[in-house]
């Protein structure tokens, strides 16, 4: 799954089977992801885009918060990172509840 890292905007995607065959290697993933395993698929994230890649990020945000809460989260950087800044603000409104 990591070697589809940086996503392309969705206007890039090559067609809907490759769209398919990023989201067959992201249920191939079993949660909760070990710390190691979060900051590979953090790569993926790494993108200057808002789109959501056809829905597959929140899939692969969903996989991220399945971790132990060990606050690899807050380090993320934000700057020019949509993907990075949602994950962060999902983890402080986790953390605050």
């Amino acid at each position: 799954m990591v070697a589809w890292a940086p996503i392309p905007e969705e206007s890039a995607w090559p067609s809907t089977e490759a769209v398919q065959a990023f989201q067959d290697d992201i249920d191939r993933v079993s949660p909760p992801l070990s710390t190691a395993e979060c900051e590979l698929v953090l790569s993926i994230l790494d993108r200057p885009y808002e789109d959501s890649a056809y829905g597959l990020l929140n899939l692969v945000v969903t996989l991220l918060e399945s971790a132990p809460s060990t606050g690899w989260e807050m380090d993320l950087p934000t700057e020019d990172r949509p993907w990075f800044s949602y994950l962060k603000s999902r983890w402080i409104n986790y953390l605050i509840r």
